[in-house]
Order: structure tokens, then C-alpha cells, then sequence
């Protein structure tokens, strides 16, 4: 009777171990989106954007722009897109491309910047683009939206936006770099 009430019992407490973890990730979890402290879910294969909180005061935010690439083995050589903000909380200061990476923005109205990056080698890893605020509240969910023009593969020249992981135009947002 209690050998079989021991395995009852360890074969009830494997059982609970996968839902006790879940709870656990799903209270650490942010609640917009899944981009919490452990960061967005990357384990979809695709190319994921993910904007990075890089720093955040009272008075001031610092966002990137990371491409992560998940299960991708091309590199990204060149991309093209827009990022649109709340300009009601959030005025641009400066903005900046990662050194590497060779490219160009604009603010073309407050709220929207156009950017460019090329890589001929490709885009290894890291930020492709850096966005810096005068910001009157913290950086929320939903706060910037992304579109991608053009993305090609450095080996062949392929278009890699098919392979974008985006839902609609809100990238991740995330606190943590990918």
C-alpha cells in the first residue's frame, strides 16, 4: 500500500512541475505582450524586432532596435524601415546607427523616423538602430511601432522579410537585450 502511494505521489509531483514553472514564467512576465524581465518569447524560429528600455529616468529614455535572428542562419545585410512613437509622451533628442553598420535616419514628422542600415558582411547581432527621448512617462507596450520596407539576406541577396516574427507593427518590447 505505500509503495504504491509514494509513486502516486512522484508521479503527481512531475506532473505539477511543468505547471508550477509556467505560473512562475507567466508572474515574471510583463503584461503586454510577454516582454517582462525575462524578455520577449524567442523560441520561434524567425527574425523577431525587438525594441530594448537600453535606459530609462524620469526625464529620459534610450531605445534600440534589435533584429534577433532565431533559428536564421542568414544574415541580414541590409534593412529599411520606419519606427513610429507616442509623440504626445515622447519627443526625439538624437538617434543614432550602431557603429558596423553603415546607414542613415530621418524624423520626417514628430512620431515617425525613417531609417536605413547596410552591413555587407551582415548584421551579426546588436542594436540597428538607437533611438534617444525626452520622455514625460516610462516606455509602455504599444508605445512604438515598426515597419520593415527591406530586408535581404548578405549570402545570396534573399528577402528575409517573410521571416519576420511581427504581430501587426508592435515589435517586442523588452527591458532586457535579446
Amino acid at each position: 500500500m505505500i509503495p504504491t502511494m509514494m509513486r502516486r505521489a512522484r508521479r503527481a509531483a512531475i506532473a505539477s512541475t511543468p505547471l508550477a514553472f509556467s505560473a512562475l514564467l507567466l508572474a515574471c512576465a510583463d503584461s503586454g505582450g510577454g516582454a517582462g524581465p525575462l524578455g520577449p518569447d524567442l523560441t520561434v524560429p524567425g527574425i523577431h524586432p525587438v525594441v530594448v528600455v537600453a535606459s530609462q529616468t524620469a526625464s529620459a529614455a534610450t531605445l534600440e532596435l534589435h533584429l534577433k535572428r532565431v533559428d536564421v542562419s542568414d544574415r541580414i545585410a541590409s534593412v529599411q524601415g520606419e519606427i513610429s512613437y507616442d509623440a504626445a509622451s515622447m519627443r526625439l533628442t538624437g538617434a543614432s546607427i550602431p557603429s558596423g553598420i553603415t546607414g542613415a535616419w530621418n524624423e520626417v514628422r514628430p512620431g515617425v523616423v525613417r531609417f536605413t542600415g547596410v552591413a555587407v558582411e551582415g548584421i551579426e547581432g546588436g542594436a540597428v538602430l538607437e533611438l534617444r527621448f525626452a520622455a514625460a512617462a516610462p516606455v509602455r507596450e504599444g508605445a512604438v511601432s515598426l515597419r520593415i520596407e527591406e530586408m535581404v539576406a548578405a549570402e545570396g541577396f534573399a528577402d528575409l522579410r517573410p521571416s519576420l516574427q511581427l504581430e501587426g507593427t508592435r515589435p517586442a518590447l523588452s527591458r532586457v537585450r535579446p
